[in-house]
């Protein structure tokens, strides 16, 4: 059965259980927690922007978002279902992916042409790479 979800869906990822999915709403500016077991929608999550790209940590308590017209990244506490932080990046980020430990996230940043790395205890970016025209994704080898 499908679930409807209104908003302009964009970006998917599922919780590490499996037994939530985390769908992007563009025009709400928020992401809607689908129970896979019941398909039911629970409360949307505000993040500040039109979400893109989803990724939940290693550890299954965070979910990154990378939130294209804010131009920000969004770490949600998934026990509390609210926004923790928001860490400014750059024109545009797409998709977000951890090292396989969660201690480093790295944000493809489109518009600016760079991956940003960063740590997820403060939320401090190191020094953007320069990857070339527009990256939309990013992967880290090794990582769940």
């Amino acid at each position: 059965t499908a679930v409807p979800v209104p908003n302009s869906p964009f970006g998917i990822a599922v919780g590490r259980d499996g037994g939530t999915v985390y769908v992007g709403q563009q025009t709400a500016r928020t992401v809607l927690p689908i129970d896979t077991a019941t398909r039911t929608p629970g409360t949307p999550i505000d993040v500040g922007g039109a979400p893109f790209g989803l990724t939940v940590s290693p550890d299954g308590k965070t979910l990154a978002v990378g939130v294209n017209d804010a131009y920000t990244a969004a770490f949600v506490d998934l026990a509390t279902g609210k926004l923790r932080s928001s860490v400014l990046l750059g024109l545009q980020p797409t998709q977000i992916a951890y090292t396989p430990d969660g201690t480093v996230a790295y944000a493809a940043v489109g518009a600016d042409g760079t991956v940003v790395p960063i740590l997820t205890a403060d939320g401090e970016t190191g020094p953007p790479i320069r990857v070339g025209s527009y990256p939309i994704a990013v992967t880290v080898v090794g990582a769940p």
